[in-house]
């Protein structure tokens, strides 16, 4: 395992604005710099749901596994207009491919730290396939067996609550005026680097 290595695995839906990700970068890059000063390397795999029709899955990968954390609105995945919420459906099969993914990874090269994050706002209201219950036990088992973290961005303090995300690992944010995701990001950067420091 490589102790000094994380993974950063953001999940987020795509009805979200995208002038809500203007300064994102900024604060992700500015949050994390007390780990990156201590010699910690990031990775990022960035992934939205909510309009992925033709993917072949319940989610649209932005970037997977890259050194860089930035992306551009012309790589984002917005559709304002679409309230369709599969977070179920496109958490667990996020989980489940990363997790495959790692199968086949040598023992050297897996990140010592694998950290899960979800922006969502509403409730799920077209999963499919899977259930907040059968999440949860992914969720569970990603982190007692693998130790993986999760944390969570939403409106809604239920999700967090069924996914079995703790309290202490959710921000729960109104999003009654713009300007709601560059804070709640920070928010999470600050509880990621505290989990450390």
């Amino acid at each position: 395992m490589r102790n000094q290595l994380t993974e950063i695995i953001a999940l987020y839906s795509g009805n979200i604005p995208k002038a809500e990700f203007e300064g994102t970068q900024k604060t992700i890059t500015e949050g994390l710099k007390p780990l990156v000063d201590s010699g910690e390397e990031f990775r990022y795999t960035i992934c939205a749901f909510g309009n992925t029709v033709g993917s072949g899955k319940p989610y649209k990968k932005i970037t997977e596994n890259s050194q860089k954390s930035s992306i551009t609105a012309k790589e984002l995945v917005c559709d304002k207009k679409s309230y369709a919420i599969s977070l179920v459906d496109a958490a667990t099969v996020l989980a489940q491919d990363v997790g495959v993914r790692y199968c086949g990874t040598a023992e050297i090269e897996i990140p010592g730290r694998i950290i899960f994050v979800i922006a969502v706002f509403g409730k799920d209201n077209a999963s499919k396939q899977y259930t907040y219950e059968s999440l949860r036990e992914v969720v569970e088992h990603q982190t007692y067996v693998y130790k993986w973290e999760f944390y969570i961005i939403t409106d809604e303090a239920s999700n967090a609550e069924r996914l079995g995300i703790p309290e202490s690992n959710a921000v729960i944010v109104s999003t009654d005026s713009a300007g709601y995701l560059t804070p709640a990001v920070k928010e999470i950067s600050d509880k990621i680097v505290q989990r450390v420091l």
